[in-house]
């Protein structure tokens, strides 16, 4: 965190160290899944939309795999649960830490790392892509994979990325839609409006 925390964040930095994630982590067991489609075998830049974060870590943590989380309090409460499920975080985002969030990320990419994004986070706007993940999968040589997760009953919270919180117990499938690699003759905009175009 980049200031000092309240302390109802301080209670929530310590919810999420003690029982937080351990519930996460069984309502996750809970959900069933009845069917994965195209997911990768390769490394690549699995991304996903800000409302889908709930649980789309918590079905990939067995990926070797990196994540990028903002400095902000809400990155810090994301990181924590990240981190009990497995993976490294890297620190930063688009507004700060940016520049040596991509070393890091391109860092780890080379020894043997996928990552983590979503695209959108982390403030929004919604489902809006940002190009720092073109710029990524450029320098990297890695391809783009979204990820999409269907829930047979679900909420939506009133956050800024409206939080999909499904239903324990309920049915769901993921979809990796097919790996997107960015083409080195078109600039990094053309590719992004390309990818975004694909995604949605």
């Amino acid at each position: 965190m980049t200031t000092k925390p309240s302390n109802l964040q301080k209670f929530g930095i310590f919810f999420f160290k003690t029982i937080g994630t351990s519930i996460l982590r069984a309502w996750g067991h809970t959900l069933r899944i009845e069917g994965v489609e195209n997911k990768p075998a390769e490394r690549c830049i699995f991304v996903f939309w800000h409302d889908s974060l709930l649980f789309i870590p918590f079905f990939l943590r067995k990926t070797k795999a990196v994540t990028l989380v903002s400095r902000h309090y809400d990155g810090e409460l994301i990181a924590i649960v990240l981190q009990k499920f497995g993976y490294r975080n890297i620190r930063g985002s688009d507004t700060e830490g940016g520049s040596q969030a991509l070393k890091e990320m391109l860092e780890n990419i080379k020894d043997g790392y996928s990552v983590l994004i979503t695209p959108d986070g982390p403030k929004g706007p919604v489902n809006i892509i940002k190009k720092g993940i073109i710029y990524l999968s450029l320098k990297s040589g890695i391809p783009l994979v979204f990820v999409k997760i269907e829930y047979g009953k679900q909420l939506r919270m009133k956050t800024w990325d409206r939080l999909i919180v499904p239903f324990p117990f309920t049915k769901c499938k993921m979809k990796f839609l097919k790996p997107y690699f960015v083409n080195k003759e078109k600039t990094i905009e053309e590719n992004l409006q390309e990818f975004s175009t694909y995604v949605c």
